[in-house]
């Protein structure tokens, strides 16, 4: 579905709300009745979908915060990076705190409850929502290195450029680019200042002891909603690349296949020296290697002329975390994602973005050094026979070295001892693979995690934002075979293997 047809969709259920409205003789004017109607529906569709998956959204938030901390941080508002810093840590908090309000307020408004509340607070998340993707589209105009409020070195819009790729509007369920939602998001303070400044004319349906009823409980069941989304369970809809039935390496191959066909379709030079920038076009990647080293003349590198950005077509195949996924050892740090991907056999996967430790502890060890004197080796005898020497020290020293403790998280530990570790014996008797996927760490604190929860199956690694995309649920497990992902399970509706034997592996 596209935005267009979103915004037909949302239009025709506003006009036969509207129609409703005039109907039950509630209604003070028409277009008011229309714009409350087709905004309300709007926001309850917009937060209904982030409601399905709120742990997108936070990652979202996480990401516009950890933007914004950036960009204040090298100016003289400094401290605002700190304040940034600091909602990052409580994205979740955050996203399920403005699912609630975006949806309530689009019920408010097609109801008619509270309305001067409602326009005031229509008003101000409209404002935040503009200042997120409008900071979003104009770092088009920031080449990188160069930071957000240098106006002076802007130069032309490149989507490439952008800080956040994605504004979030709707989740995962479409993605609109930041310079669709900015326009979108302007076009809507039309009917927030008219809310604002004709609350008089806006339409009430419900008596004020009905309308508290409808916030109470519409609140309430938003919030529980929310809440069996990222707590209890995978959200109830997987509007994700990596949903059941995917393949992955097929999905992958589509993307390179699609990104290869992509064109080189302009270029931007920019002068350093005066911090000019000027755009070259071409007509396709064969035109731009043919007209380099002609076009390279015109803007030498001695005069401070340097090319900064390539223009491309949009792919045909949208690029995904898909296209991200790679697996790597411990140990070696050996790639080992074809192996995953091509493994004939069923394999459980545990996936966890993260280990849970309550805090850490640095200790000072003493452990012992044997000096040696010269080290093992074999000689013949007389007889041809050979012997081995041991080799001998001189002494033994002592050294205190700080060692890295882990207080792990009682309840994350726990989860794998009772509810994970009980599937390896009869996994690897119905001839079922059982690894597990976590974020980079040091081989030393995977060692540690290892020997907290008894692990009798290999860990590797991966990208912690690829993993987040895979699995909500940390941990969670998926059944795949083949690079085909069969089902997966949030930790607290894991099945027992008898059941995924019975249901799932054929």
């Amino acid at each position: 579905m596209t935005l267009l047809n979103l915004i037909s969709l949302f239009a025709a259920i506003g006009i036969v709300f509207t129609f409703a409205t005039i109907y039950s003789n509630r209604h003070k004017s028409i277009l008011m009745t229309f714009l409350q109607h087709f905004c309300g529906v709007w926001f309850v569709f917009s937060g209904v979908v982030k409601a399905i998956d709120p742990i997108g959204t936070a990652i979202k938030m996480e990401q516009y915060f950890a933007e914004f901390s950036n960009t204040f941080e090298p100016t003289w508002l400094s401290s605002l990076s700190t304040v940034f810093t600091a909602l990052s840590k409580y994205g979740l908090g955050f996203s399920v705190f403005m699912i609630i309000l975006e949806i309530m307020l689009g019920v408010n408004l097609i109801f008619g409850i509270k309305n001067r509340l409602t326009a005031w607070l229509f008003f101000v998340i409209m404002i935040f929502f503009t200042i997120l993707t409008g900071f979003t589209f104009l770092t088009a105009y920031v080449p990188q290195g160069v930071t957000f409020f240098q106006f002076s070195k802007w130069g032309v819009y490149n989507a490439s450029n952008m800080r956040v790729t994605d504004c979030g509007c709707f989740g995962d369920f479409i993605k609109l680019i930041p310079r669709t939602s900015f326009f979108k998001d302007l076009f809507f303070m039309i009917p927030t200042l008219l809310f604002l400044f004709k609350t008089n004319k806006m339409h009430t349906i419900f008596s004020k002891g009905n309308s508290n009823l409808i916030l109470f409980f519409g609140t309430l069941a938003c919030f529980l909603f929310s809440y069996r989304n990222y707590a209890m369970d995978e959200p109830i809809i997987d509007f994700r690349p990596f949903k059941a039935g995917v393949n992955i390496p097929e999905k992958k191959m589509q993307e390179e296949a699609a990104e290869s066909k992509v064109e080189i379709i302009g270029a931007i030079f920019r002068n350093e020296k005066t911090n000019r920038e000027e755009k070259v076009d071409f007509k396709s990647t064969e035109d731009f290697t043919k007209r380099y080293s002609e076009v390279i003349k015109q803007y030498p590198s001695d005069q401070g002329w340097k090319l900064t950005e390539q223009i491309k077509t949009e792919s045909t195949v949208p690029h995904s975390k898909i296209s991200d996924f790679t697996v790597s050892t411990f140990d070696t740090g050996s790639e080992i994602t074809d192996m995953i991907l091509e493994n004939e056999k069923y394999a459980l996967v545990i996936i966890s973005n993260k280990l849970k430790y309550d805090h850490i502890e640095t200790k000072n060890v003493v452990v012992k050094d044997s000096i040696f004197k010269n080290d093992t080796i074999v000689v013949k005898t007389s007889s041809g026979d050979s012997i081995q020497v041991v080799k001998t020290f001189d002494k033994v020293v002592e050294k205190t070295i700080e060692k890295v403790i882990h207080h792990w998280n009682k309840n994350f530990i726990d989860e794998f001892k009772t509810k994970i570790n009980s599937f390896v014996t009869e996994a690897k008797a119905a001839n079922v693979d059982l690894y597990m996927i976590t974020a980079p760490n040091d081989p030393a604190t995977i060692e540690e995690f290892s020997k907290a929860i008894d692990a009798k199956f290999n860990i590797f690694y991966a990208d912690d934002i690829v993993l987040k995309t895979i699995m909500r649920s940390n941990p969670g497990v998926i059944l795949m075979k083949k690079g085909t992902i069969i089902e997966k399970w949030h930790i607290n509706k894991l099945p027992s293997f008898s059941t995924i034997k019975v249901n799932y592996i054929k």
